[in-house]
């Protein structure tokens, strides 16, 4: 670890470059964390990813709408699929995962037709 220059990581950072920017934080960060746990172990007298200069991202890709096929087989997994229910849940109201799972009686509104995102839930493995 010793021989890896701030220079070194900093070369091999700038090849993410036009990469999403979450797949380049989530480099730069197992890096800081490498790195700042050798320096606070005292393995390294520095930490070279201090001055790390973040690469530019790429633009967001625009999304797509589903097509009509694969609007159909959605559909279909909601019909047949035990989880189906969970599925139309995410499909129809256009909820992540964890936005879904928090979701409670009360969050429904029957008589305005709303429902109210108030939670969202993540489970740590």
């Amino acid at each position: 670890m010793r021989a890896i220059s701030a220079n070194d990581i900093q070369l091999f950072v700038n090849r993410f470059a036009g990469s999403s920017k979450s797949l380049i934080t989530l480099v730069i960060g197992i890096l800081h964390g490498i790195f700042s746990t050798a320096y606070a172990e005292g393995i390294l007298e520095r930490d070279p990813t201090v001055t790390l200069i973040r690469p530019k991202s790429s633009k967001k890709d625009a999304r797509r709408p589903l097509t009509d096929d694969e609007t159909q087989s959605v559909l279909e997994v909601i019909d047949n699929h035990p989880e189906g229910l969970f599925l139309a849940v995410l499909y129809n109201l256009g909820l992540r995962r964890g936005e879904a799972l928090g979701l409670k009686w009360g969050d429904f509104d029957f008589t305005e037709n709303h429902v109210h995102i108030q939670r969202d839930l993540d489970y740590a493995c």
